[in-house]
């Protein structure tokens, strides 16, 4: 049999008493399997289809095994999740052509899209070696002084309409104990204001390079190149004691395909992620990637969406379907008036907003910029909810409230006409934090 390189995917433990005797991880054998639902594990199936031409989604009967799918269907399982009761394979355009009618199949293209352009590069590449990287070594002394934000004064009337010095003081953990994966264009992961925040190496994951260094790729100013290092830098100026977890799907044109975002929220599910942040999306809905946020929302993890940046009234998916769980929600974009910005999506499917031009944080090979894009008002949420979970809730507030209570507490903007709203209203992070947080 041809194969080829390693997909990582997450699959349940099997066992093969029939080779070894005892309860073992196995992959290749081909003796009876079975499944132990208690344990999920993530461990690397080489498969013959990498990068598959068509994705297919199939239920799971009690007597399914990977081996038994995969000789039934003639394709490869790329996501194998018992408790989900749900498995996912790959095919070619040819096996495709074959498959009964209870598989449901979706061309896997690059369909995914980052929702957000650079605005401003600074062209220091010595930017963070000025001391403000080291305003962050106890995770808050030195960040505000006077009303000014310290580490990226650029910021500083950002922060002020959305109130996050205040909703700082109330959530004085600053996120600590939470993991927030960012399914992005990876980051740069030797960038001085990341350092002891990420998430151990051995969690990280790059989906396009299929290798475990999520490191950024590109020519600065080209393509998504620095997309998702000036996500996660905005995550951390929100929440900076939190931990980031960079999964890259994007590759340097911002561009990435189905079943590798798919992938990467298995990834964060396995690695604890408490938050999601996704500052991608596609025109298009996909099988594959609700199934995996629906797992993720199963277990209380909240995923965070941008609505698009296509000044639309067609929100881009999945936030297009955020409004189907609590533990999701769709993010537009305002201005510092708290107008609309010309570029956001907007619609009833939208459900919170937050500023989202010229944001600035770190930008590849140690550098500062700005973007704009509702990528970029995105991670202003994760972050919000991040501060929240790190510390401890009023008795009346739980997972299946969190967000409503976040959206409640918004700061109400103008929606005239009513075509183009944006939710319940603008990110207020102290009316948010003071109503759910416990004194």
């Amino acid at each position: 049999m041809d194969f080829h390189s390693p997909k990582t995917v997450l699959i349940q433990q099997v066992t093969a008493l029939a080779c070894l005797g005892l309860v073992t991880l196995l992959v290749g054998c081909n003796s009876q399997k079975m499944i132990v639902p208690s344990t999920i594990e993530t461990i690397p199936l080489t498969t013959k289809y990498p990068n598959p031409d068509v994705i297919g989604t199939v239920s799971l009967q009690n007597a399914d095994t990977i081996s038994s799918l995969e000789k039934r269907l003639n394709g490869t399982v790329v996501n194998w999740q018992p408790s989900q009761q749900y498995a996912v394979l790959g095919f070619t355009q040819a096996a495709a052509k074959n498959l009964p009618i209870d598989v449901q199949t979706e061309t896997n293209t690059t369909s995914f899209v980052g929702g957000g352009s650079p605005a401003v590069m600074d062209g220091r590449s010595g930017m963070w070696a000025d001391g403000r990287s080291g305003m962050w070594a106890d995770g808050r002394s030195g960040m505000w002084a006077d009303g000014m934000y310290q580490v990226v004064p650029e910021n500083t009337s950002t922060w002020q309409q959305i109130k996050l010095q205040a909703g700082q003081t109330i959530a004085p953990n600053l996120g600590a104990g939470v993991k927030v994966a960012i399914i992005d264009t990876g980051i740069d992961l030797a960038h001085s204001a990341f350092t002891g925040v990420l998430a151990p190496a051995n969690e990280q994951w790059d989906f396009v390079g299929n290798d475990a260094v999520p490191q950024e790729e590109g020519t600065m100013g080209v393509g998504g190149y620095g997309h998702g290092t000036n996500v996660a830098g905005i995550i951390r100026q929100i929440a900076p004691k939190a931990t980031l977890l960079p999964i890259r799907v994007l590759n340097s044109a911002g561009e990435g395909r189905i079943l590798d975002v798919a992938a990467a929220i298995e990834w964060a599910i396995s690695k604890g992620a408490k938050v999601i942040n996704l500052s991608l999306g596609t025109p298009d809905y996909s099988l594959i990637i609700n199934n995996a946020i629906n797992h993720a929302n199963n277990l209380g993890i909240f995923v965070v969406t941008s609505a698009g940046n296509d000044n639309s009234y067609m929100v881009n998916y999945p936030g297009s379907r955020a409004y189907e769980r609590v533990e999701r929600v769709s993010v537009g974009s305002v201005e510092a008036n708290d107008y609309r910005s010309s570029f956001s999506n907007y619609g009833w499917q939208v459900e919170v907003a937050a500023p989202g031009s010229m944001i600035y944080g770190p930008a590849p090979e140690n550098r500062l910029a700005a973007w704009s894009g509702t990528s970029q008002a995105t991670p202003m949420i994760s972050g919000a909810l991040a501060l929240a979970l790190g510390q401890k809730l009023k008795p009346n507030i739980t997972k299946n409230n969190l967000l409503e209570e976040l959206m409640n507490h918004s700061t109400p903007v103008l929606q005239i006409p009513i075509y183009k709203q944006l939710g319940r209203g603008r990110l207020n992070v102290e009316a948010f934090l003071n109503w759910v947080v416990q004194p």
